[in-house]
C-alpha cells in the first residue's frame, strides 16, 4: 500500500467525475488510451475531456496488438494524484525488466510528456548502448532509491517468466508504483542494435 498513488476517482461513467472536487492538477488514465495530464483544469476543456474518456471506455482493450489477456479486464477511468520528480517536473519513469524475479535491465524514460527520450541499463546502473522504441537519451545518474526499486521490482515480479515493473521516484512521496505490464509495446518494440531483441529474449 506504501508504494501506491492516490486515487481520487474510478469510474466507468466519465459524466461522473467530480472535476468541482478535484486539485487544480490531476492526472487521469484511460487504460488502453493512455494518460492525460490535466494541468490546470481551470484552462482546461472539459467536455473534450469526457469526450476522450468515453472514447476509449468504447474501444476494445488488447484488440489492436493482440494483447488478449485485456480483454478479461473491464474498462475504467482512473482519476489520481498527480507527481512530482525530483530533478524533473514530470517524474522519471523507471521500467525495471524482470526475468524470472530477477531485474537484468533498466529503462528511464525522460520528458515524457515533451522531447521523450529512454536510456537504458543494466541491473548494476551501467549505461547500455541500446535504442529501444524511442530516441536514445544520454547517461543520468542512478536514482537515489536504485537499490529499493529493484527490491520492489523483484517482489513483485516473483512468478513471472517476464513481467516490466514501472516505478517512479518521485519529490514528495517517494517511490511510487506505475504499473505491471506483461508486453511492453504489445511485443512490437523495435531494438538497434537488432541483436538485442535476441539477448533479451534469451533471458526469457
Amino acid at each position: 500500500d506504501e508504494i501506491l498513488n492516490e486515487i481520487y476517482h474510478v469510474t466507468d461513467e466519465p459524466q461522473t467525475i467530480p472535476f468541482e472536487s478535484l486539485p487544480t492538477s490531476f492526472v487521469i488514465k484511460t487504460g488502453n488510451k493512455g494518460v492525460i495530464l490535466v494541468e490546470d483544469k481551470e484552462e482546461e476543456d472539459l467536455e473534450q475531456l469526457l469526450t476522450e474518456c468515453r472514447s476509449a471506455l468504447e474501444s476494445p482493450y488488447g484488440v489492436e496488438k493482440g494483447e488478449y489477456w485485456y480483454g478479461e479486464t473491464d474498462p475504467k477511468i482512473i482519476c489520481e494524484r498527480r507527481l512530482y520528480g525530483k530533478e524533473y517536473d514530470i517524474p522519471i519513469d523507471y521500467k525495471f525488466l524482470c526475468f524470472h524475479g530477477r531485474v537484468e535491465y533498466i529503462q528511464a524514460n525522460v520528458d515524457r510528456f515533451g522531447n521523450h527520450t529512454k536510456s537504458v541499463y543494466d541491473r548494476n546502473w551501467e549505461y547500455l548502448d541500446i535504442e529501444y522504441n524511442h530516441p536514445q537519451g544520454p547517461p543520468i545518474e542512478a536514482p537515489d532509491s536504485l537499490d529499493e526499486m529493484i527490491d520492489i521490482a523483484e517482489t513483485l515480479s516473483d512468478g513471472f517468466d517476464f513481467i516490466r515493473v514501472d516505478l517512479y521516484e518521485t519529490r514528495d512521496e517517494g517511490v511510487v508504483f506505475g504499473e505491471l505490464t506483461p508486453a511492453p509495446g504489445g511485443g512490437a518494440g523495435r531494438f538497434r542494435p537488432k541483436e538485442v531483441d535476441f539477448e533479451w529474449g534469451q533471458k526469457w
